[in-house]
């Protein structure tokens, strides 16, 4: 009985810390409840957050456009070297990697991926958020590494 009781223990044990993994590595709640990104003070725009793993997976692809006021605002639960591809996507845009409110890489008009292998472009320091706009929107609004960053 008692060599039961522990194999029970142990399971549920195990199903917790699984759990728990999850939420910590893989789930990201939005509770701040950010709809918008501003540059500088320069430009806001609103945002679609993406801060589960399915959602974040998915992004753009598929989509037809993206409106020049609009963004996609990728949430991971910490810091890293994220990689993004173009897999499925229909339009060119800029992908920005965030990181303690500055930007910290930038790549400008990156096209759509034609065939595979789909190049991955990578940033050059770590992220915790990655902004994925229209095509030359920071050429045009005057963004660069290092630009402060404001989430609303």
């Amino acid at each position: 009985m008692m060599k039961r009781n522990l194999q029970y223990l142990l399971i549920v044990s195990i199903v917790l810390v699984l759990i728990a993994t999850y939420f910590l590595y893989f789930h990201v709640d939005n509770s701040d409840g950010i709809s918008g990104v501003c540059f500088a003070g320069k430009q806001c725009i609103e945002v679609e957050v993406m801060d589960e793993p399915r959602e974040r997976a998915r992004g753009l692809m598929y989509r037809e456009s993206l409106d020049e006021d609009k963004g996609m605002l990728f949430i991971f639960p910490e810091e890293g070297d994220y990689g993004f591809w173009m897999k499925n996507m229909q339009f060119p845009i800029d992908i920005i990697w965030i990181n303690s409110g500055k930007i910290v890489h930038i790549e400008r008009d990156v096209p759509p991926c034609e065939s595979e292998p789909c190049a991955t472009y990578t940033p050059k320091k770590k992220a915790k958020y990655v902004l994925e706009v229209v095509a030359n929107f920071t050429l045009e609004n005057g963004i660069d590494p290092g630009s402060g960053v404001e989430f609303v």
